[in-house]
């Protein structure tokens, strides 16, 4: 029995959040001609003539997880893809059992020198130090103060009048935006997405969901596994073949989900010890004005939508068991953290962008099994291949 503590957490000195970022900014891309206006949203907007998003995304994440430097127990998971790591820390500063039951079916890329402990044994098929964005494009444009790489900094004006899309759940359709707080689960059927939809708020989601789409917000809490009906994964670690796949995928229409957060995304339920325990990089970092750690529901209306509720463990180290989340299949982007604590094992059908994250698995899930994790991240390279997603930040990442 042992608890399986999995975080991906920087140690630059000096460091400071987010929010409070002052360096280059993103290149200034110019709309297509034939841009129509967005259409009158449901909370009652005025009309406006804005630029709408395009209707293929270039070759945006063509990573399975890119993160910033890494502490703690970057460990007992497998991830079939490729890693970027924003400045990771030097090997002195690796905790001790980093790298422990890792395996990086693909090339694990970092900006500077990538740790040692995460590239001994059959952890990683290939490593690739101080990469410069040469071939694959993986890291942002934009720049710290310093001249260092630095996630970009997206506010709520960079996504006004940019989305066109719908959302229909339990009987409501959202278009385009969405102003206020927003639930939606797959009560009565699944939830339906198609295009691009900015929520000004927070989102709670969870369930069974057909179609393809980006939901952007201020924060998302996933309450329940979340599922799409025809799903292309896994899409397998040959990545010429697996993109031919998701071409295919693409032209089939299968299902797929991409969130992004102005502050975090949380999986599961929240952990308060995450943001106020100085043992937690997150708690000693400055604030992200978007970032609010608790859902937009009491604690007991979120449990009451949530389908797990209970885990095989046998002793007591489950902080609370009232809200479990096994499966996700999206693709998560949060531009403060990324929060998932679960037992028994995750799965991650996508991958993540996060500066900050934390992925605990209390329990017995990876307990002897570190050639083959149950942790799971599989990478969506139909993100390698056009699908429609993400299109508003494009402007942040280097195009092939």
């Amino acid at each position: 029995m042992r608890h399986a503590l999995l975080a991906f957490i920087v140690l630059l000195s000096g460091c400071s959040q987010e929010g409070s970022y002052q360096g280059t900014p993103p290149p200034v891309r110019k709309p297509k001609s034939g841009v129509k206006p967005l259409g009158e949203d449901v909370a009652g907007g005025a009309k406006t003539q804005s630029p709408v998003a395009e209707a293929v995304s270039e070759k945006l994440f063509n990573v399975a997880i890119l993160t910033k430097s890494v502490q703690c127990l970057f460990c007992h998971m497998k991830i079939e893809g490729d890693v970027g790591g924003i400045q990771f820390p030097v090997d002195a500063e690796m905790h001790q059992r980093a790298g422990e039951g890792l395996r990086v079916l693909g090339t694990l890329f970092g900006t500077n020198e990538v740790p040692k402990a995460l590239t001994r044994g059959t952890q990683s098929s290939k490593v690739s130090s101080n990469y410069k964005n040469s071939d694959l494009k993986i890291f942002p444009t934009t720049k710290d103060s310093g001249g260092k790489i630095s996630f970009p900094v997206v506010g709520k004006a960079q996504l006004d009048g940019k989305t066109k899309g719908t959302i229909k759940a339990g009987g409501t359709t959202i278009t385009d935006k969405h102003t206020g707080n927003l639930t939606i689960v797959d009560n009565g059927g699944p939830i339906e997405i198609s295009g691009e939809v900015f929520v000004d708020g927070d989102v709670v989601i969870g369930g069974k969901y057909k179609g393809v789409g980006t939901i952007y917000a201020r924060n998302i809490f996933i309450v329940r596994d979340l599922q799409g009906m025809v799903s292309p994964y896994p899409f397998g670690t040959d990545p010429v073949a697996a993109k031919e796949k998701a071409k295919k995928a693409i032209d089939a229409k299968n299902d797929g989900l991409y969130l992004f957060s102005l502050g975090q995304i949380t999986v599961g339920l929240p952990d308060k010890a995450f943001l106020t325990n100085p043992s937690w990089r997150h708690a000693n970092l400055g604030k992200n004005s978007s970032t609010k750690g608790t859902p937009p529901l009491s604690i007991e209306e979120y449990v009451a939508l949530a389908k797990k509720k209970d885990c095989a463990v046998q002793n007591n180290h489950i902080w609370d068991r009232s809200v479990l989340v096994n499966r996700v299949d999206a693709f998560l982007y949060a531009s403060d953290y990324l929060l998932w604590r679960t037992c028994n094992g995750f799965e991650l059908n996508g991958g993540f962008v996060a500066p900050d994250v934390a992925l605990v698995n209390a329990g017995d899930a990876d307990s002897g099994r570190d050639d083959n994790p149950v942790n799971t991240v599989r990478y969506d390279y139909r993100l390698r291949a056009g699908v429609k997603a993400f299109s508003v930040l494009k402007d942040f990442f280097e195009q092939e």
